[in-house]
């Protein structure tokens, strides 16, 4: 039924014109996930889901350096899907340089992290496998620098 109450097009539910929230130009709600990512509310699940959806530099940069933050354990029970996307966004995400350096400051991390990128490699999916050799051999020299 339409407007008028006869045969026709559907009333739409919703209209631009009544719309609460409105879109704005690219980049505006920059402060609104600021002010997500720093509330009590966003916890270590928020945090990846937001790592993996969200592709800009600024805030995949901004979600790197939380990861400083995080408790160990989280970043333990997450490490699979971090080396993972670690690979994926090799050349747009600084994720591979927290996992790095985080292996250069525990070699318990850094032979978990070169068992993951091992078996990357081994995947042979060819997006992935030149990174994951690379990821294995840096993990290597990460563990040489660690400290017991």
């Amino acid at each position: 039924f339409g407007p008028s109450g006869g045969l026709g097009a559907p009333a739409p539910w919703w209209r631009p014109d009544r719309a609460m929230w409105k879109p704005t130009e690219a980049g505006s709600n920059t402060g609104t996930l600021l002010r997500l990512f720093q509330s009590e509310f966003f916890d270590v699940h928020l945090h990846m889901h937001y790592l993996l959806s969200m592709e800009s530099g600024g805030v995949q940069d901004y979600l790197v350096n939380a990861l400083y933050k995080m408790a160990d354990d989280d970043v333990d029970f997450y490490l699979p899907q971090l080396c993972q996307l670690s690979l994926l966004r090799f050349n747009k995400s600084a994720l591979y340089r927290f996992l790095l350096d985080k292996a250069s400051r525990s070699m318990h991390f850094a032979l978990k992290v070169m068992w993951l990128m091992q078996s990357f490699a081994e995947d042979k999916r060819p997006e992935i496998r030149d990174t994951a050799v690379s990821m294995v051999q840096w993990c290597e020299e990460a563990m040489l620098s660690a400290p017991s």
